[in-house]
């Protein structure tokens, strides 16, 4: 599941071998389509806005007979990559749109070009590789690896960072993202604890444990915030991992999230076929003796505190 570059629709893949897409129309309602990709994909990956022209409209496609997939948003394939020996799992456009990096059950991380040529074997690992993310440059990548992380350099032959990110009784780590922004390191897995490390493996953060395994997590794009989520539960925690909110939903394991280009809105699935949204709300701007409040989706509450005017409360109303 991703929102295109531009943040105006959201492409959820299915297990039966098809893509919703969810988008809005010039009344501003709701517009569902569905496409045929004949392929049961794992993850996918939209090429970067900021990458070159002519290639913001496709997206990258991991599936689990072990291939990758170029295809248009409209659909059609542009191009199969023989990718991996089982399935391949978890697929990764660099910043720039210049790398294409993979993972998959044959314990291999991949590097390829933007045209699909493979440029290098980054790692074989002897277990699958759940999870990986790009560094805050195109020159590293993060991998979930048991109960490991391991930084691989992409474009030097410097030593790898491999550390062990939670207990090795405890089962593996299922999720890692890395936040350009920050340059922190969120993890989580079968521990049921989300933690934060530092590029060099130093941890800065340990949560609590949940009841259940922590099943997926997201930086915001700015790096301000994060999600983490378990069985029926997403918590909302800024960016040294205190929490900031707790929803409970009755949707089950929690598959997979994804924020919005603007981190506005994020966007979720569950196992049992459930998509849901949420978004931030009581977020505030000040500027001189004005107060602005976000109360909802609709609602800004707008507060002068100046001494001619003290507190006098407006309100902006949207349909958006």
């Amino acid at each position: 599941m991703e929102y295109d570059p531009i943040g105006s629709t959201l492409y959820a893949a299915c297990d039966d071998g098809t893509m919703l897409c969810f988008g809005h129309n010039k009344e501003n309602q709701t517009e569902e389509r569905r496409i045929d990709i004949a392929a049961r994909l794992t993850s996918i990956s939209w090429f970067p806005s900021q990458g070159a022209t002519g290639y913001a409209d496709c997206f990258a496609a991991s599936c689990s007979d072990g291939t990758l997939r170029f295809i248009q948003k409209s659909g059609t394939t542009e191009k199969t990559i023989q990718a991996h020996e089982g399935a391949a799992i978890c697929v990764k456009w660099s910043q720039d749109g210049t790398s294409l990096a993979s993972a998959g059950e044959d314990g291999e991380v991949k590097l390829w070009s933007r045209t699909g040529n493979l440029r290098s074997n980054l790692a074989s690992f002897r277990r699958p590789v759940h999870s990986l993310s790009w560094g805050g440059n195109i020159s590293s990548v993060v991998v979930a690896n048991g109960n490991q992380l391991c930084i691989l350099r992409t474009q030097t032959k410097g030593e790898r960072i491999q550390w062990e990110a939670q207990p090795k009784e405890k089962g593996e780590v299922l999720a890692v993202d890395w936040n350009g922004q920050t340059n922190k390191i969120l993890c989580g897995g079968e521990d049921h604890c989300y933690r934060i490390f530092d590029p060099s493996g130093l941890l800065l953060y340990a949560s609590a444990p949940y009841d259940d395994v922590v099943s997926c997590l997201a930086w915001c794009p700015d790096g301000t915030l994060f999600v983490a989520s378990s069985q029926n539960k997403i918590e909302l925690c800024d960016q040294k991992g205190r929490s900031c909110d707790l929803q409970l939903l009755p949707v089950g394991s929690i598959a997979n999230m994804t924020w919005n280009p603007r981190g506005t809105r994020l966007t979720g699935s569950s196992i049992d076929g459930v998509i849901f949204s949420a978004a931030i709300v009581e977020r505030v701007i000040e500027w001189k003796s004005y107060t602005a409040r976000l109360r909802n989706l609709n609602r800004i509450e707008i507060t002068d505190c100046s001494a001619s005017d003290t507190g006098r409360v407006d309100d902006v109303e949207h349909s958006r």
